[in-house]
């Protein structure tokens, strides 16, 4: 099984109950029960970063910077979800 997670709390919270607790169940799923992907984009994210299955690049939190990590983050998970098979789960 293919699981991938998608950018959206990670580039939104550098801290939050949202992002640990995913962090948290992404560490804790075994590599043999499924293949786990973080498609994190420009992350602010403090948990991210700590994840070996995080595809992105941990940016510094900078005020009015938001709309453009969106805007980007947009187009790589575009890109990156591009031939996913229907057998993915995307959270």
């Amino acid at each position: 099984m293919n699981l991938i997670y998608t950018h959206d709390i990670f580039s939104v919270q550098q801290y939050g109950g949202v992002s640990r607790y995913f962090s948290k169940i992404i560490r804790r799923i075994p590599p043999s029960e499924a293949n786990v992907r973080v498609l994190a984009g420009l992350y602010t994210n403090e948990y991210a970063k700590e994840l070996n299955v995080i595809e992105g690049l941990k940016v510094p939190s900078t005020s009015y910077t938001g709309f453009i990590r969106r805007k980007i983050n947009k187009l790589f998970q575009t890109v990156m979800l591009q031939g996913i098979d229907d057998e993915t789960i995307i959270h």
